[in-house]
């Protein structure tokens, strides 16, 4: 299991409500920069979605520094257009996996993201994904599929800052 993997059944899920397509890594060759702005987008009931996905083995620690500068740009540059049209969603899907255990995917919404980084902090650390999980804030997947697509909204976690408050 792997990110690649996680965008495939993201897609794949997306699709089931919806319109969904996953960026080829080969599609970097046809963009202004060379890079992949992100990794799938999707239109749904609830919008439009622009999504950038990273995959953890175990529940760790998930560093910032893995989103790439072009990444953030382009997701930046995408979620400047929701302040325009209020149904367009800029997500880190986050994918935390243990063989025979469990596959969770956390849907955060990238300004909640930001908002951290711009207070220099620099990952959510294992106890705080402990608690978004502890609090419903997943998605489940199973046999490639994440369950309950179709109610992926309510699962947004969009105050990341609220699980730094003490």
């Amino acid at each position: 299991m792997n990110e690649k993997d996680l965008n495939r059944i993201i897609v794949k899920s997306f699709k089931k409500i919806g319109f969904a397509h996953k960026i080829s890594d080969d599609a970097q060759n046809f963009t202004a920069t060379g890079k992949k702005p992100f990794d799938y987008f999707a239109i749904n009931p609830y919008g439009v979605i622009y999504g950038e996905s990273k995959f953890i083995k175990g529940i760790y620690s998930f560093n910032f520094k893995r989103l790439e500068s072009h990444q953030i740009e382009s997701l930046k540059t995408i979620s400047a257009l929701d302040k325009i049209h209020n149904n367009i969603y800029t997500l880190i899907s986050l994918g935390l996996w243990e063989s025979r255990k469990y596959f969770y995917v956390l849907f955060f919404e990238f300004s909640s993201i930001m908002n951290l980084i711009n207070k220099g902090i620099k990952s959510v650390n294992k106890k705080i994904l402990e608690e978004i999980i502890s609090d419903g804030k997943y998605m489940d997947v199973k046999k490639d599929e994440i369950l309950g697509i179709e109610n992926y909204y309510g699962k947004i976690i969009r105050n990341l800052e609220t699980y730094y408050e003490e």
